[in-house]
């Protein structure tokens, strides 16, 4: 009795799980259900060939939707993850084993690396949805890694590094791209390159990768600097180009007070005498000179009022004659600071028109 027992929930065990597993671990397709006919979910997953953004900014690819059910669908509603792509359904209405397309245009906007597009049918039942996806692999022809460089906050003169990889893309079968050059914009940045390696993706695309060192001198006066990177880089003729901004910001030994010289709105008919005063010190407390100071505007005077070295030096600075008109420059001063030996000091006067 209890060897027979056994063997009718073995049997019973083994029911349960043939019903059961055909549900796990699988997507649905556009099957019937067991509830009368009624459409059950869809998910379609389309791999498709990478594409390069200079020559595909949009995408378009076109879906095959069948109703492989025993009754009739009607699509109400299409809705898609991404704002950058517009779908279109030739038919919103199916009848069993009737198909349709689904079009998918998508605009790439500089997208770059994996990305996937997906779009779901909504059915005006309130049925199951649905979902069709297309993944892809989105190429540039040459691609700075980092997008770009921040040397944050240095002191004036300072020298220092940072790493890059200049990264090329073409199809295995095709010629691979040669180097022209990698120029900077600025003369406070050089570029250094290594030794240059290429490995084949999965996806059949070839890359290129050039090693950077990229290295910063930082100038002598404070603020904000900028500059970029191109290089340039051909195949079958045609010349590329890929940029990499660089930034960084020298913070200054001195405060200076004001910061700016704004010197106001003039009415016009006024004729005051303008002028104000600065005042400059060193964070750490130390004396220096300033040994030579000029104005970018010859009507615009700089006069050192204090002694010749101290830790705090006092400027008086004056227009000769009332401008006429709006006026803008800089006070550069020259200092005995090996490692700042400018300080620009920017200047302005707004003068309302007649």
């Amino acid at each position: 009795m209890i060897y027979s027992r056994a063997i009718a929930c073995c049997w019973l065990r083994s029911v349960l799980l043939l019903g059961i597993c055909p549900f796990w671990g699988c997507s649905r397709s556009a099957d019937t259900d067991e509830r009368g006919g009624r459409p059950s979910g869809v998910q379609v997953v389309e791999k498709l060939p990478p594409v390069f953004l200079e020559e595909t900014p949009t995408l378009a690819h076109t879906f095959r939707v069948s109703n492989n059910t025993k009754a009739p669908i009607r699509f109400k509603k299409l809705a898609h993850t991404c704002a950058c792509s517009d779908t279109t359904l030739d038919k919103n209405e199916l009848q069993p084993g009737e198909e349709t397309c689904l079009h998918l245009n998508a605009r790439l906007n500089g997208r770059f690396g994996r990305e996937a597009f997906s779009v779901t049918l909504m059915a005006d039942d309130g049925g199951p949805e649905w979902t069709y996806q297309a993944e892809i692999n989105i190429y540039e022809r040459g691609h700075f890694e980092p997008a770009g460089i921040h040397f944050g906050f240095l002191k004036p003169r300072i020298q220092q590094e940072r790493q890059a990889v200049l990264e090329l893309y073409s199809r295995a079968e095709d010629v691979p791209f040669a180097l022209l050059q990698i120029v900077s914009s600025s003369e406070h940045v050089k570029v250094e390159a290594g030794e240059a390696a290429t490995s084949l993706a999965s996806d059949g695309i070839r890359v290129q990768k050039l090693p950077l060192t990229i290295v910063l001198i930082a100038q002598s006066s404070s603020g904000r600097a900028a500059a970029h990177i191109t290089a340039r880089y051909e195949r079958d003729g045609t010349v590329y180009e890929s940029h990499l901004p660089v930034d960084w910001v020298v913070r200054s030994h001195f405060q200076t007070t004001p910061p700016r010289l704004f010197f106001g709105v003039l009415g016009s008919t006024t004729d005051d005498q303008l002028q104000q005063e600065v005042t400059l010190r060193r964070h750490d407390g130390k004396p220096f000179t300033v040994r030579n100071q000029q104005a970018t505007r010859p009507e615009v005077e700089c006069v050192v009022t204090g002694p010749p070295s101290s830790d705090c030096q006092r400027l008086l600075v004056r227009f000769t004659e009332t401008p006429r008109e709006s006026v803008s420059g800089e006070v550069i001063l020259e200092t005995d600071d090996p490692e700042e030996e400018v300080i620009r000091i920017p200047f302005g006067v707004f003068r309302k028109p007649s």
